[in-house]
């Protein structure tokens, strides 16, 4: 077994991936589609895969990384019975288990501050570059996005060009009944 997942996976005991329904929910809509198109291709190449159920419990955070043989020993350390439904200890209430009523603070809790996370990424390029070095950085970056919106640019006036759709003279045109782009064109 190899690949990108089993890397991701590392040296964890993990056995599955899971994914809140609640925090998928918050993620960005074309995200959303993005994820949902993979998923379905996972449930074409395994068909029979959707009528598996699964418990799930969110143990607590101190028992998290435990394997389940870890786990087995710990409660054979602190002699607690086998079939003991209390083991191991979960939260009493887990704030990404009720889908239609979130628990925001929860929520919000688990969100990356993406304006922190762009500072730490910039003091770290800034300890390594020095602040002379992060202002030309920066403009290069600057320069490279202009560029690109350019060439995005020249790219659609190319392509509604030869679709019929857009002249010099006259800009974007009404498009000719027998002249059209269709799903399967590429941009």
């Amino acid at each position: 077994m190899n690949g990108p997942i089993h890397e991701a996976f590392g040296l964890t005991y993990a056995a599955y991936a899971v994914f809140p329904r609640v925090l998928l929910c918050e993620m960005p809509e074309d995200w959303q589609r993005r994820f949902l198109a993979l998923m379905g291709e996972f449930e074409k190449e395994f068909p029979g895969y959707d009528n598996v159920t699964y418990n799930l419990k969110r143990v607590l955070d101190e028992y998290a990384h435990y394997s389940p043989c870890a786990l087995d020993d710990e409660r054979e350390r602190r002699g607690i019975d086998e079939e003991d439904p209390n083991w191991p200890p979960t939260y009493p209430e887990d704030p990404l288990s009720n889908y239609r009523y979130p628990h925001r603070a929860g929520v919000d809790e688990m969100r990356v501050d993406r304006m922190e996370k762009m500072r730490e990424i910039v003091d770290d390029i800034q300890s390594k570059v020095g602040e002379e070095d992060l202002e030309n950085i920066l403009e290069e970056v600057e320069e490279e996005r202009k560029k690109r919106t350019a060439q995005v640019l020249d790219e659609l006036v190319s392509t509604t060009e030869e679709a019929g759709l857009y002249d010099d003279e006259d800009g974007l045109t009404e498009p000719d009944e027998n002249v059209g782009i269709s799903g399967d064109d590429e941009l």
